[in-house]
């Protein structure tokens, strides 16, 4: 048998992978492998259980998988980052076994939370290209609502124009700089998608994250694809985001949650002038 007659296997896995991705459910999975514990998510993790295992040389066991969305999957990894070892991989330890475990019976109530949020707001009716980005949406949802002067008011607080609120809160994708404008004048956390106090507002520099990127990949390791499944993403994403071209919010909120900082953090405030005080 020659390495040949594996491709059409291989290719059919990932053919029903990309069928079912258009409708499936994010799923969150446990599984662990030489002494370490991986939680990751996919809308198919037995399909993504199966490309890890071909990487790996410890057999894999998978411990449970339960249904989630990428926000949850985010607080667990904040609930045991102090059992990381790297990216998604945890210490294989009791304290965490019983987490999952808590995890399996009682959902997100498990580490605080509420019930997970659905994937669409019914109440916007967003194009569907633009519903897929959930951050994007859950700012949507506490826009939409809002009086068109309101609306204006906060436009103004955020340095951004009306229009791009309004598109904003029809789940329209803008650009990340007006995005996180928007989400420091709402006290919107767009990690956490909790409100919050409203912030300052500052210029998004896309140019650091991409730097942050590349030093958190070579500090890793980690090729281009590597990085890409660590963030739920693609290579190409990856490849776009270092280069500083424009990628989705979720892509830039999973960057920085790779590199290890929160997105605020490469906010660049305006230096205030000695004479006027603004």
């Amino acid at each position: 048998m020659t390495p040949a007659d594996f491709i059409p296997l291989e290719t059919n896995a990932r053919r029903r992978h990309r069928r079912r991705r258009s409708s499936g459910e994010m799923r969150i999975y446990f599984i662990s492998a030489g002494g370490r514990i991986k939680i990751g998510s996919s809308v198919n993790p037995e399909v993504r259980v199966a490309d890890i295992q071909s990487i790996l040389p410890d057999p894999l066991t998978v411990i449970a998988i339960v249904p989630g969305t990428r926000a949850f999957e985010r607080a667990i990894h904040r609930r045991l980052k102090h059992k990381r070892t790297r990216g998604e991989w945890f210490i294989d330890c009791d304290e965490v076994r019983r987490s999952i475990s808590s995890i399996v019976e009682m959902g997100p109530s498990a580490i605080g939370l509420g019930a997970m949020p659905e994937s669409q707001p019914r109440e916007i009716g967003a194009p569907k290209a633009c519903s897929q980005d959930g951050a994007v949406v859950s700012l949507a949802r506490l826009l939409h609502p809002m009086s068109r002067r309101a609306i204006d008011r906060l436009a103004a607080e955020a340095g951004v124009s009306p229009r791009i609120a309004l598109r904003a809160a029809s789940a329209i994708a803008v650009s990340a700089d007006n995005y996180f404008r928007l989400c420091c004048a709402m006290g919107f956390d767009p990690v956490t998608r909790m409100r919050d106090e409203p912030r300052p507002v500052g210029r998004f520099d896309a140019d650091m994250l991409s730097l942050g990127m590349r030093l958190a990949r070579r500090l890793y390791g980690h090729t281009m694809r590597q990085a890409a499944s660590s963030m739920h993403s693609s290579a190409s994403g990856v490849c776009r985001l270092e280069s500083g071209l424009q990628v989705s919010i979720s892509t830039i909120i999973n960057a920085c949650f790779y590199i290890g900082v929160h997105p605020f953090d490469y906010l660049v405030m305006a230096p205030v002038s000695r004479e006027t005080g603004h």
